[in-house]
């Protein structure tokens, strides 16, 4: 019975895949069965404390592994034919979202390059396309991310966590900008007292 169900879900009896096929679909099994495992023994706590549900990624992750799956199933049934029937329209797409990407990251390389940031003893300001504006007081959490000799590759910034309204994160490459980034992450995140 548990043959012909695999048989119906498959375009080919399993023993006639090549080889190299039935590699690649064991190693698709393994490695969402590994990454479901590792997701969860990472985050179920994160996932209790914020979401109030221990589960609440692992419940995401498995709903689009399904998805993904059933796209994966959809594309063995998919006969050769078919694909290079649309393989041409494909190959453009791709090249699309490739560009779209290209764009992003310049738009980002402008944001991280031509923002301006300003630190005074009550406030720290970045502005490009859209300002944003933190209390230092405000401040329940921030961490300095530099890696030294590699911030031409990964932009210096300073990650801050207010109490209520969430995140921020702060580029800089100016060297007086980065001091004051780390004075303020050696003082804590309260660095004005109280």
């Amino acid at each position: 019975m548990q043959a012909s169900a695999a048989q119906g879900l498959l375009p080919l009896p399993w023993h006639l895949w090549p080889a190299e096929a039935r590699l690649v679909l064991g190693m698709v099994a393994l490695w969402s069965v590994v990454g479901v495992l590792v997701l969860t023994s990472s985050s179920w706590w994160v996932a209790e404390r914020e979401m109030g549900d221990a589960a609440y990624y692992l419940k995401r992750q498995l709903i689009w592994m399904v998805a993904s799956w059933g796209l994966l199933w959809l594309g063995l049934r998919t006969s050769l034919r078919r694909w290079l029937h649309i393989a041409p329209m494909a190959l453009l797409i791709c090249l699309l979202m490739v560009a779209a990407t290209l764009v992003v990251v310049l738009a980002c390389l402008g944001y991280i390059c031509w923002s301006r940031v300003r630190i005074d003893d009550t406030h720290i300001e970045q502005t490009w396309i859209w300002r944003k504006r933190v209390a230092i007081a405000e401040i329940s959490q921030l961490k300095l991310i530099y890696v030294p000799y590699m911030s031409w590759l990964i932009a210096p910034r300073l990650v801050v966590r207010l109490g209520v309204t969430g995140w921020y994160v702060f580029h800089a490459a100016d060297r007086r900008v980065l001091q004051r980034f780390y004075q303020l992450a050696v003082r804590g995140a309260n660095p004005l007292g109280g």
